[in-house]
């Protein structure tokens, strides 16, 4: 094991800052360490929310709460907001005791309560309900004994600075500077209300640290914060000395609704913005409602209006928008890249081509003729020569076709459901309407039915209850049903009856051949007028990303006149990943399916060894021939690192939100006529608007002889950058 740093704080202590990170939905520490040294605005106020946030954690670990419940920050969390609350509105020693004692123990009761209550049943996170709840009882409770004896118990708490409060009681005369000044002031004060903070550097540090957690967020309290107060100047009145209560609560439910509970995107965004509509009257209310009771809300607009969104959008179809995270993130950017990345994969089902050869689909989705309403989602094939024809002589009769008799296949693994062999084929130009689907095998498969329709009479060859596996031929296509010329229509479908309403769907694995040359694409949209093939099974190239475990690479690298070793050690994940490490610095991390490698993560330190190795490889064939070419996307991080400087300080200022494409090329040739050894070349440019000069004039090849990676050269222009060659291999099974 290795010795932890001198900079590191014990793991308790880590988790303590991770607290102070949860209330801004950050779980790193140094977001929490940050927000922990904001909260000494008041050092009395500071150290009274630790310490509630130490008792409340204490009473939970006495009682033996599950340690990942606790560890997940939510009662640290609240305990500190109690805390602070305490701090700020009590001072007679024997209260303050009371309060936190006692409320530090119903705030740990109020979170353990909700979570096996309404956070079990309605799937609804507990966000800092335990901390208004218990604000409201306390701060009724003392207001009533001051109403009933006479005494003061809660002393005078105001959001705003005496200084602030002068500038800000200038509601007239003011030019648009000042006006701006002012708005920028009510954020920062916002900010700082969050944790009762007034002084101007605590309000900064808040901001910093949310900008360290994620500049997305920061985005997005700016963004909401903008939107409470039109909605503000919408109002008949105004609402002098409500500004920071609304503008704290307006930053919360930005950044909760806008990315911390929900994926960031447009209509996210459009329903953070209503819920800042509905939250001013809510926060307008209630301060109304607290003037009478002596209760404080402090934070329940936001936790009404999050709990409000989340239930809203409970019970919709798995793919509406805006999504439901199904995974925990870090970050606002990394749910994005996530869904931008992989939301096909997440909701379409992905299939192989259900053919051999080259099919060109001559009717997609929303197709003009058939392929609309509850059948828009189907795909008529049909088979073509390198010339693009459909037919061999005239087309006058069904043999002259090539989809006519040419071998069907289960495009997956699965079950027989259905199938019908008795409609005779159409002579070409005719239909038959009275049975439209004709001959057809209806196959089911993990939850959905593949149905492969106007086959030819009499060549099915699977019978219902028959077991098939992905390629298993089912039949010939034909000519039956509502088809005048052969083809085969491929659908998939939640219903196992012929005909029924299809669904969307992605075709993984395939070759599209156009103007462009072969590109291959492991998922896509169909697209009408394509020519699509199947991408064959690549034996040789599979096992070059298979090293075993442990297994180390040692590299030389010749980078100007700088000659170093670099180290990449594999192992695998639980999942059979493969995660590559360079020299413990830096990880990148794959998976291979059937035809191609998947880079799952890239590294960090751009322009490293293993960062050029990963843009090569990245997307990669295991069907490997000249002239074929792919282009890869780099979302989140791995794609900002790329960009030149204006989309880069978008990067900056919003977060990593955008994408860059980039095209590689696979060449072959043999590297000497004695030895005959067959190396493969993988070219890639850069050539995307958006990237950096000398990325765009830059070259990356790799060489992979059958005996594993050779050669990475990295090239701009005539000049060679970097080489990497691979000089030895350890640990090898």
């Amino acid at each position: 094991m290795e010795p932890r740093p001198w900079w590191r704080l014990p793991p308790f202590w880590e988790g303590v800052l991770r607290w102070y990170g949860t209330i801004l939905f950050s779980p790193r520490p140094l977001p929490g360490a940050l927000v922990a040294l904001a909260t000494l605005g008041n050092p009395d106020w500071g150290v009274c929310g630790l310490l509630c946030a130490l008792l409340t954690w204490g009473f939970g670990r006495f009682l033996e709460f599950p340690a990942v419940e606790l560890d997940s920050g939510i009662y640290g969390c609240n305990g500190i907001l109690f805390g602070l609350f305490v701090g700020s509105h009590f001072s007679s020693p024997p209260l303050l005791a009371l309060a936190c004692l006692g409320g530090s123990f119903l705030v740990c009761l109020l979170t353990r309560g909700f979570t096996n209550s309404v956070g079990a049943l309605l799937k609804l996170p507990a966000c800092s309900y335990p901390f208004v709840v218990a604000t409201i009882v306390f701060s009724a409770f003392a207001r009533s004994q001051e109403a009933a004896w006479g005494v003061e118990l809660i002393k005078p708490f105001s959001y705003q600075t005496s200084f602030l409060a002068a500038y800000l009681a200038r509601p007239f005369h003011l030019t648009a500077g000042e006006q701006a000044v002012r708005e920028l002031f009510w954020f920062g004060s916002s900010l700082g209300a969050i944790f009762f903070q007034k002084a101007g550097w605590s309000c900064l540090l808040v901001g910093i640290a949310l900008f360290t957690s994620s500049r997305a967020l920061l985005a997005l309290a700016v963004t909401g914060f903008a939107a409470m107060r039109a909605v503000c100047l919408l109002l008949p009145f105004a609402v002098p000395g409500q500004e920071v209560a609304l503008g704290f609560n307006a930053v919360l439910i930005a950044i909760g609704v806008g990315g911390a509970f929900l994926v960031p995107g447009r209509r996210t965004l459009g329903l953070m913005v209503l819920c800042q509509a509905v939250a001013v009257p809510v926060g307008l209310g209630l301060a109304a409602l607290g003037s009478r009771t002596g209760a404080e809300f402090t934070a329940l607009p936001f936790n009404l209006l999050v709990s409000g969104a989340l239930l809203m959008l409970q019970g919709r179809s798995f793919d509406a928008k805006p999504h439901l995270p199904a995974l925990a993130f870090t970050t606002p950017e990394e749910a994005f890249a996530h869904y931008r990345r992989y939301q096909d994969r997440m909701f379409l089902r992905a299939v192989a081509l259900p053919v051999f050869g080259s099919w060109q689909i001559v009717q997609g989705f929303d197709g003009p003729e058939t392929h609309q309403e509850q059948w828009r989602f189907g795909l008529d094939l049909a088979a073509v020569d390198e010339a693009g024809r459909r037919f061999r002589t005239t087309g006058v009769t069904l043999d002259d076709y090539y989809a006519f008799g040419a071998v069907i296949r289960s495009p997956a693994d699965g079950t027989v459901a259905e199938v019908w062999d008795q409609v005779p084929d159409n002579p070409v130009g005719e239909m038959n309407l009275k049975s439209p689907w004709g001959n057809y095998v209806l196959i089911y498969s993990a939850g959905i039915y593949l149905g492969l329709y106007h086959l030819k009479q009499g060549s099915v060859v699977v019978v219902p209850g028959q077991s098939v596996n992905f390629g298993t031929p089912v039949g010939r296509g034909g000519n039956s049903g509502r088809s005048a010329l052969p083809h085969l229509h491929f659908q998939i479908q939640a219903m196992g009856w012929a005909g029924a309403a299809n669904l969307p769907f992605l075709l993984t694995d395939t070759v599209l051949h156009g103007p462009d040359g072969e590109v291959f694409r492991p998922f896509s949209r169909p697209e009408s007028g394509a020519v699509v093939s199947e991408i064959e099974a690549g034996d040789e190239l599979r096992p070059l990303f298979l090293p075993a475990n442990g297994e180390t690479w040692r590299l030389r690298v010749t980078e100007g006149q700088e000659v170093r070793t670099v180290d990449w050690a594999f192992h695998y994940t639980l999942h059979g990943n493969v995660v590559m490490v360079e020299n413990r610095e830096d990880e990148a991390e794959y998976r291979l399916s059937t035809r191609s490698l998947e880079m799952v993560r890239f590294p960090r330190r751009t322009g490293s060894p293993l960062h050029l190795f990963a843009l090569a490889v990245a997307d990669l064939p295991f069907h490997f021939r000249e002239g074929l070419s792919w282009t890869t996307t780099l979302y989140g991080r791995s794609a900002s690192t790329l960009f030149r400087w204006k989309r880069r300080l978008l990067a900056v200022l919003f977060g990593d939100i955008f994408s860059l494409d980039y095209r590689k090329e696979c060449l072959e040739h043999r590297e000497d006529a004695a030895g005959g050894e067959t190396v493969y070349r993988i070219v890639a440019g850069f050539p995307h608007r958006h990237t950096r000069g000398w990325w765009k004039d830059a070259s990356l090849s790799l060489e992979l002889p059958l005996r594993g990676f050779r050669r990475l050269e990295w090239r701009r222009g005539g000049q060679t950058l970097l080489v990497a060659e691979r000089i030895a291999v350890e640990g090898q099974g």
